[in-house]
C-alpha cells in the first residue's frame, strides 16, 4: 500500500512541474494508466488475500472449536470408560463369587449322588438276593408241583389198566351201536357229498351224539367209541368218495341224524341204568 501511495505522489509531482514537453506528458498519463490499472489489479488481489485470510482465520476457528469439542467429547468418553471398567470390575467379581458358590453347590450335591448311588446298589443287592430267594422257592414249587403231577399221571395210568379190560367188555357189547353209527355216517356220506358243507355238517352233528347238552359229556367209553367212528367215517371217506358231488344240504338229513342221536341217547340211559 505504501508503494502504490509513493508511486503516485511522485506522477502528481511530475503533472505539477508543468513541463511543457507535451510527449512527456503522454508519457506521463499512459504510466499514470498503467500505474492506475497495476493498483486497482493490486488493490483487488489484496481484497481477495484478505477476504481469504478472513476465510482462513473462520476455518481456523471452526477447526478450534471442533478440537474442543473433540476433546470435550474424548473427556467424557474417557469418564464413561473408567466408569464402565469400574462396572466391569465389580461384575466380574460378582460373578466369580457366585461360580464359587455354585462349585460348592455341585460339590455338594455329588457328595448327596454318590451316598445316594451307595444307597441305591445296597438296595439293588437286596433286592437281587429277595428275587434270588423267590426264584429258589418258585423251583422247588415247581418241582414239587411235577413231582405231584407225575404222581397223578402214574395213579392215572395204572387205573387205566386196571379198568381197561372193564372198558373193552363194554365196548363189545356195544360194538352194533358202532356199527349202526359208522352205517349211518356212510350212508350220509354217500347221500348228501363230500362237499366241505357237508362233511363239517356231519361231524358236528356227530360230536352232539356224544356230547349231548342233556346228558353232559358221556363217559369215557364213548369218548372212545366217537373216535373209532370218526376214524372209520374219514377212512371211508378216502376210500370210496373219489367224486366231490355238492348236494344242497336238507331237512332229511338234520332228521335223520336227530332221530339217530335220539335212538342212542335212550340205549345209553338203559345200559347205565
Amino acid at each position: 500500500m505504501r508503494k502504490v501511495f509513493i508511486t503516485s505522489l511522485v506522477v502528481v509531482f511530475f503533472v505539477g512541474c508543468g513541463t511543457e514537453n507535451k510527449s512527456l506528458e503522454l508519457e506521463q498519463q499512459r504510466l499514470l494508466l498503467e500505474l492506475t490499472k497495476t493498483n486497482n489489479e493490486r488493490l483487488a488481489e489484496l481484497t481477495q488475500k484478505e477476504q481469504e485470510l478472513k476465510s482462513l482465520e473462520k476455518k481456523n476457528q471452526d477447526v478450534a472449536e471442533q478440537l474442543k469439542q473433540r476433546e470435550a467429547l474424548l473427556g467424557l468418553q474417557e469418564r464413561k470408560s473408567k466408569q464402565l471398567e469400574k462396572v466391569f470390575v465389580e461384575k466380574v467379581a460378582a460373578a466369580d463369587a457366585r461360580i464359587k458358590d455354585a462349585q460348592m453347590l455341585l460339590e455338594k450335591r455329588m457328595e448327596e449322588v454318590r451316598a445316594e448311588e451307595v444307597r441305591n446298589q445296597e438296595t439293588q443287592r437286596a433286592i437281587q438276593a429277595k428275587e434270588d430267594e423267590l426264584n429258589r422257592r418258585f423251583v422247588a414249587i415247581r418241582q414239587r408241583q411235577e413231582e405231584k403231577r407225575q404222581a397223578q399221571e402214574a395213579a392215572r395210568r395204572e387205573q387205566e389198566e386196571r379198568q381197561r379190560p372193564e372198558i373193552v367188555e363194554r365196548l363189545r357189547r356195544r360194538k352194533p351201536d358202532l356199527d349202526q353209527l359208522i352205517d349211518l355216517t356212510t350212508d350220509l356220506a354217500i347221500k348228501y357229498g363230500h362237499s366241505g358243507f357237508v362233511r363239517s355238517t356231519i361231524r358236528k352233528e356227530l360230536s352232539d351224539i356224544f356230547h349231548d347238552t342233556r346228558w353232559g359229556k358221556i363217559a369215557e367209553e364213548d369218548a372212545f367209541a366217537h373216535k373209532a367212528a370218526s376214524n372209520a367215517y374219514h377212512n371211508y371217506l378216502k376210500r370210496k368218495i373219489n367224486e366231490h358231488v355238492f348236494a344242497a344240504y336238507s331237512g332229511n338229513m338234520t332228521r335223520s341224524i336227530h332221530k339217530w342221536r335220539d335212538d342212542y341217547i335212550k340205549r345209553h340211559q338203559k345200559v347205565n341204568n
